[in-house]
């Protein structure tokens, strides 16, 4: 777990982000992560194609205890985002758009 005064990503721990429903109660792993271009927010989202009805919002540290391996994409630049097949599975990093991948 990470320490509650210690942040890695570039907006603090108590930043409002979008996460699935599903995500949220935890019937869904986290496959994609966006950082946004237009706001720079993040998004956490499942298996599922988020929706806005299955939009929650809740706070950077609570999608970090969902899936501490999150903190793995804290570096991941604005217009980007991150997508693994499942929770066993490397993330993949791709510009939006660009479709180059690290």
């Amino acid at each position: 777990m990470v320490p509650a005064d210690s942040c890695p990503f570039d907006q603090p721990r108590d930043c409002a982000v979008f996460v699935t429903r599903e995500v949220l109660d935890r019937a869904e792993p986290i496959l994609l992560v966006t950082h946004d271009s237009d706001d720079c927010g993040w998004q956490f989202i499942g298996s599922s194609r988020g929706t806005v009805e299955s939009g929650r919002i809740i706070g950077l540290g609570e999608a970090v205890q969902l899936d501490p391996s999150v903190l793995q994409l804290a570096d991941l630049p604005v217009g980007w985002h991150a997508f693994r097949e499942s929770v066993r599975s490397p993330w993949k990093r791709e510009a939006v758009g660009d479709h180059r991948t690290i």
